[in-house]
């Protein structure tokens, strides 16, 4: 599955540890880094990563087949990895990476191993090709990979480096620290976690937070920015990951009376966090006890043991709000989906005289050909597609049939449950169609024909499942004004979304009054609406 890929790669660029292999990245530890993430390789376990994603809802039924094809590829090529040599993964973090858009990668390769070859592996994993993990799968290429993933590589002294810019590749080759810094407690302090992060700052950064760090409201008046550039030498975290996760934090003071003031900030953070944030109170309860930093001397440590032991009792905690997680990732996609397409619909109005496509185009004979998803396509940067088709034609033609299989991802809903609806390239995405609506007629409607107003009148919405159509054909929703949630009413859940004349997208709940919904599917009803 994309998801497990892509999540695999987001624990490298998010976690972090400590291992034996910091000699390997002293050349590389320049004075302006600040934080070195970590990932073992040979540590990860790509089926199990994958059992827990499926307890904790991050892969739904409708996913698994395609995900085990995924993580037989990830493991195969971790794998590979690992026998050409390469048994960790740095990423080196620089203030100045922000404008780089990522961070520096460096991948040792040990002694009998063959730096061309991991060379070769990594420049396939992120640049897709035969038996790799291509990029297409992952929504990842060239042109739309994002930014933080590296776009350059080079072996340079028995190690293969990555960047996401030339400058930033140039930066990593040549320049040296100035004075070797020595990381090995920190390094032995976060154990042997699978992955992990070490953050330290810089000159700079601490001379930043120093003076420009803005005081805090109680319990959090003690942390300031002297004491947070001066008093903290370093922290970090290390995790083991699924299907046993584990997780330590540890933070190194300057001295016993810092560590203590440390903890004490942070158990008041988490007294806080119990009364104010919006989390399930089981899974607050749960961090709040496990969450109890001891101070030994200058250190402060924090073992999650308690917490990820039981991995049965970790995964229910987790769920509930990783489910809630993607159920809200999923909206915000839709919302965005909707808002493109309302935006293509103006643009199309703007370019045809101040008037909306009709649900369908017509022939002569007034038989509907293809649908309104097809007639806006060039507004969609879909005109390659657009004008593949033979617009005098009906939608199941010899030849409009064969680009059926073509439908535009804006068109498909991210919910996973749908993903049977998507492969036979169905749409939940439609126009209401019954007399007084805008797509009531074969001709289009004109702006000025909207008299409610374009800011009270739905253009389309998404149906239930059930109602889904091809999306080439030119079939939408019959929606009958009497009862007018019938075909968008959800059973998954309490809400539905739709896109309006302005072009902008709201979400509706199931719980809307028919006599409301019926004003705002109409266009010229004469209703005053009030709508928040």
């Amino acid at each position: 599955m994309k998801l497990l890929a892509i999540g695999l790669i987001f624990f490298v660029a998010q976690v972090v540890v400590a291992a034996d292999h910091g000699a390997a990245l002293k050349p590389y530890l320049t004075d302006d880094v600040v934080a070195v993430a970590y990932l073992d390789l040979s540590a990860i376990d790509a089926p199990g990563v994958l059992t827990w994603a499926e307890k904790l809802g991050l892969v739904s039924e409708e996913e698994r087949d395609e995900a085990e094809k995924r993580v037989e590829i990830v493991q195969e090529q971790l794998g590979e990895l690992v026998d050409s040599g390469a048994s960790h993964l740095y990423l080196l973090l620089r203030v100045s990476d922000v404008s780089h858009g990522g961070p520096s990668w460096v991948v040792p390769v040990g002694e009998g191993g063959s730096p061309r070859a991991v060379l070769g592996l990594m420049v396939g994993v992120f640049s897709g090709g035969p038996g790799r993990l291509e990029m297409d799968a992952l929504k990842l290429n060239a042109a739309t990979q994002p930014t933080w993933l590296p776009r350059s590589w080079e072996v340079v002294d028995g190690a293969v480096l990555g960047s996401t810019t030339k400058a930033q590749l140039e930066h990593l080759k040549n320049t040296r620290p100035k004075s070797p810094r020595d990381l090995s407690d920190a390094w032995a302090a976060l154990g042997q976690g699978d992955c992990g992060l070490l953050i330290f700052g810089d000159a700079d950064s601490r001379r930043v937070v120093r003076e420009m760090f803005p005081p805090l409201p109680a319990p959090f008046s003690e942390v300031n920015g002297k004491l947070l550039a001066d008093g903290l030498l370093w922290g970090g975290i290390a995790l083991k990951l699924p299907p046993q996760p584990d997780a330590e934090i540890v933070v190194e003071t300057r001295d016993e009376q810092m560590a203590t003031t440390v903890a004490q900030v942070i158990t008041s953070g988490l007294i806080l966090a119990k009364h104010s944030l919006p989390i399930e109170q089981e899974l607050i309860e749960a961090l709040a006890s496990a969450f109890r930093p001891q101070v030994e001397g200058a250190r402060v440590r924090i073992a999650l043991d308690e917490l990820t032991s039981n991995v049965d009792r970790l995964t229910s905690l987790l769920s509930p709000p990783v489910r809630k997680a993607r159920q809200a990732a999923w909206r915000n996609t839709r919302m965005n989906q909707f808002k493109n397409i309302g935006l293509a619909l103006q643009n199309y109005a703007a370019s045809n005289k101040g008037t909306f496509p009709a649900h369908a185009n017509y022939d002569d004979n007034g038989k509907p050909l293809l649908s309104w998803r097809v007639l806006i396509l060039p507004y969609l940067d879909q005109s390659a597609l657009y004008k593949q088709f033979h617009l005098d034609e009906s939608w199941d033609s010899e030849h409009n049939r064969k680009l059926i299989e073509k439908m535009p991802a804006i068109y498909a809903d991210p919910d996973t449950a749908l993903r049977k609806i998507n492969a036979k390239d169905q749409t939940t995405f439609v126009v209401p169609t019954s007399e007084g609506t805008v797509f009531d007629r074969p001709t289009g409607t004109m702006f000025k024909e909207i008299t409610d107003g374009t800011s009270n009148t739905i253009t389309f919405v998404e149906v239930v499942p059930e109602r889904a159509v091809v999306w080439t054909k030119p079939e939408d929703w019959k929606v009958d004004l009497e009862d007018p949630l019938n075909g968008v009413r959800r059973e998954d859940r309490d809400w539905f979304t739709t896109a309006w004349c302005d072009g902008s997208a709201h979400i509706i709940s199931n719980e809307v009054e028919a006599k409301k919904l019926r004003a705002l599917l109409t266009r010229a009803g004469r209703e005053i609406i009030e709508w928040p």
